[in-house]
């Protein structure tokens, strides 16, 4: 079946009833590697996220909630409407037979792989990131932006002797939008940046690369981190987008 999105769109990334291991491990590898993942903990939710972003990726964790055979039924009402939401499905498991391998893949054509989960934390991400890649789930992007809420993201900067205060519009893990009183102006490079994220204080650098006129009349700023973020700034700014992309999965 072709698939509209072509790759041009980033997929989002859905995973149902993760295991704990699958959940505080490799969901974080995957937001290293810049996919958009968010978990989701009740089967129902299913039906309206695939409509509501078509041409996504979900992983099924077959082990846990559900009898087999529901899953099974799961399985073919998902793919009974396949060609409007165009969902492709990958299986995840702990313990895996030939037979329920072969089930999956073969008899219902499943896209997306049946990973096993007790190969370990490595090896399992290694085949997820090539699965995720083959089904080339970046898009033409290369990285995640997320949109921030206005009670979410607060930003301080101190440039040139004044103080310029404001609010976050989304963010990256290598730059942001930010609406900033007074506005900077553009190629501006800012030494002493401080943002607030989720109740997380983090201190960056960055340069100001472009600006645009809001209705409002605010000037959004485009801001790159220059040099890229390490260490502890770098690992909070991932927790941020890991929270905002499961917020925003959790409000639909």
């Amino acid at each position: 079946m072709e698939d509209q999105n072509s790759g041009l769109e980033a997929r989002k990334v859905f995973i149902l009833y993760p295991p704990s291991v699958v959940q505080e491990q490799l969901i974080e590898v995957l937001i290293q590697a810049e996919f958009e993942v968010a978990v989701i903990k009740d089967y129902r939710r299913i039906f309206s996220l695939m409509y509501k972003y078509p041409g996504s990726i979900l992983f099924l964790n077959i082990e846990q909630r559900l009898p087999e055979r529901d899953w099974d039924w799961l399985v073919d009402q998902i793919r009974a409407d396949q060609a409007a939401h165009r969902t492709r499905l990958g299986i995840l498991v702990y313990n895996s037979t030939d037979e329920l391998k072969q089930h999956y893949l073969m008899e219902k054509g499943l896209e997306c792989g049946f990973i096993t989960l007790k190969l370990g934390i490595a090896e399992s991400a290694k085949i997820l990131l090539k699965t995720l890649e083959a089904n080339e789930a970046r898009g033409r992007r290369r990285y995640v932006r997320v949109r921030v809420p206005a009670s979410k993201g607060s930003i301080n900067v101190r440039y040139n002797g004044f103080t310029s205060q404001g609010t976050i519009m989304d963010i990256s893990s290598v730059g942001m939008a930010a609406v900033l009183k007074p506005p900077i102006a553009k190629e501006s490079y800012i030494d002493d940046i401080q943002l607030r994220l989720w109740g997380q204080i983090s201190s960056v650098t960055g340069r100001v690369y472009g600006q645009r006129t809001l209705d409002s009349g605010e000037i959004l700023h485009v801001i790159l981190f220059e040099p890229a973020p390490e260490g502890a700034t770098k690992a909070k700014l991932r927790s941020v987008i890991r929270k905002a992309l499961q917020a925003e999965i959790d409000a639909e």
